[in-house]
Formats: C-alpha cells, sequence, structure tokens
C-alpha cells in the first residue's frame, strides 16, 4: 500500500514516522491496528478534529497516536507511550512498529 519515508525517535521516546500515504486511509488504518492492541476491558479514545489522534492503554501503557497532513499523499504519525509516569520506549517502538506494518500491507 504504502511505503515509509523516514522514521525516528525524539526525545522522551516519542517516535515519528513520515508515510507515502494519504492522512485519511493512514488515519483508517492506525485506527483499525489500535483497535486490535488496545487492552481488554478498556477503550479508545478517538478525536478525529482538528487534529486525528487515538488514545489507549496497551500492555498496560498509556499510548497516544496522533495522524497529521504532511503534504499531499504525506502524513506523519506519532507515538508516545508512558508507563509509571515516564516514557516507555518499548511500548512505543511496538506500537509504530505494528502500524507500519499494517499500512506496508
Amino acid at each position: 500500500m504504502g511505503y515509509v519515508v523516514s522514521q525516528q525517535v525524539l526525545p522522551n521516546d516519542v517516535h515519528i514516522a513520515q508515510v507515502a500515504l494519504s492522512v485519511d486511509s493512514t488515519w483508517r488504518s492506525v485506527r483499525e491496528t489500535m483497535d486490535i492492541l488496545v487492552d481488554p476491558a478498556t477503550e479508545l479514545e478517538v478525536t478525529d478534529t482538528p487534529l486525528r489522534q487515538v488514545k489507549a492503554k496497551v500492555d498496560g501503557a498509556k499510548v497516544q497516536v496522533e495522524v497529521e497532513a504532511h503534504d499531499l499523499d504525506r502524513t506523519v504519525i506519532r507515538v508516545q507511550a508512558e508507563r509509571y509516569l515516564s516514557g516507555d520506549n518499548k511500548t512505543a517502538g511496538m506500537v509504530m512498529n505494528e502500524i507500519l506494518d499494517r499500512l506496508s500491507e
């Protein structure tokens, strides 16, 4: 489907990827992926406007994913996870990898 243009980890364990896909198709895929990853007995907290954002518990960590149009058919995805009041790099990386895997199918 799409491909990763760039990927990096910023301070505070924020994972960022830029993909060559429209923001709408990226957002649909991110929502589907988070529906799969969310901890049982918890719900997604979704904001569609003005910023596309989903928050959920994944593996016991608080995860926030933001999807933002960067350019025509270029989208930026940001993933941040927190566990015990500090950044959770492992969970954020796992969530980002799952999102990117589904986008590349």
